[in-house]
């Protein structure tokens, strides 16, 4: 085996406890790294062509939202993740309750910030964000409820490549879009867009794990 399979076969593989956790370490530190890294451009790119008054209705409308966004895990995303590891005889039975509940919670938590978000700011501007923020968050609620699925097959690359193109995409669509329109609109969508693209490429990436919890 040459090099490169060598180095395959550790990154991707899973042949001993301290492999697999010297691998999942690896993956881990690149997601974090890489997602860092593509947030700060986006943050240092955005505050400066935005301006403090533009930039600050997007933080402002993120925070209002995320008020709201702590009602939709209520730990259901740790729970399936430890009820995946075990891999018993009963995860047929309370699976697709656990999928049920995190699913149902996303929705209403949309539906609370978009119905009560707006009314508690007294900023115009921002009302119109708070929904788009609302349906942001979401995504990025079910992207990590996928990631779920990996972590229990222990492919943690799966999660850092999702990560980082999710990360990726959200950049592309913002340097786009504030290129030609400088508004907290359209970096809230551009966020929007990516965010929805990427969870899109983490279905089909965790597809494989998800069908054989649900076969």
């Amino acid at each position: 085996m040459g090099v490169f399979g060598k180095i395959k076969k550790f990154l991707f593989g899973e042949h001993s406890l301290r492999q697999t956790f010297l691998k999942n370490s690896f993956w881990s530190t690149v997601s974090n790294v890489g997602s860092n890294f593509v947030k700060l451009a986006i943050v240092i790119y955005a505050a400066r062509v935005l301006g403090a008054a533009q930039y600050g209705l997007f933080t402002y409308a993120l925070s209002v939202a995320a008020t709201f966004t702590i009602l939709s895990d209520l730990g259901l995303n740790y729970s399936m993740f430890i009820n995946l590891a075990r891999k018993d005889e009963n995860e047929e039975a309370y699976l697709p309750t656990l999928v049920f509940l995190r699913v149902g919670l996303v929705a209403a938590v949309i539906a609370l910030t978009i119905g009560i978000g707006p009314l508690i700011t007294r900023f115009p501007e921002a009302r119109t964000l708070i929904p788009l923020v609302a349906l942001l968050m979401a995504f990025d609620d079910i992207r990590a409820f996928l990631f779920g699925f990996s972590r229990a097959e222990n492919r943690i690359d799966k999660e850092a490549l999702g990560n980082i193109v999710t990360n990726v995409l959200i950049a592309a669509f913002a340097f786009i879009s504030l290129r030609y329109a400088p508004t907290s609109f359209m970096l809230t969508l551009a966020y929007l867009v990516g965010s929805a693209l990427g969870t899109l490429l983490v279905l089909l990436f965790v597809r494989g794990d998800a069908r054989r919890v649900f076969h």
